[in-house]
């Protein structure tokens, strides 16, 4: 049932978000997250945090994913993809496509992920 109304949920933004009425109610980053099942992880949305872990890509594996690439970025020491690929293969949660479109969702989002995170450290 949940799968179903992920679903429902998900055509249900995406129509919105072409229909010229309320296309300006989503970013790009966010149509993106949709389309490729990647949790929102820079969205503040409720419907987003109601199927966090329906999404192929959840939000627990998003958010492990932009906190090591924030420590490392910070370390001055950015990871290649494929050391990415390398670190995550043999987790059992992440799938090639999954950690690209992961990455490349990170890339687009209009927040930079850094000044992110160092917001949800001091709620």
């Amino acid at each position: 049932m949940e799968d179903k109304m992920f679903e429902i949920m998900r055509m249900t933004i995406l129509t919105a978000a072409v229909n010229p009425a309320t296309a300006d109610r989503f970013t790009d980053a966010s149509v993106y997250a949709w389309v490729n099942r990647v949790y929102p992880f820079f969205a503040e949305s409720s419907q987003d945090e109601a199927f966090a872990a329906s999404f192929d890509v959840t939000k627990d594996m998003m958010n492990e994913l932009v906190v090591y690439l924030d420590e490392q970025w910070r370390a001055k020491e950015v990871p290649t993809y494929y050391d990415l690929e390398t670190k995550y293969r043999d987790t059992g949660r992440w799938d090639r496509l999954g950690l690209i479109r992961a990455c490349r969702y990170s890339r687009v989002a209009p927040v930079h992920f850094a000044a992110r995170l160092d917001q949800s450290e001091r709620v």
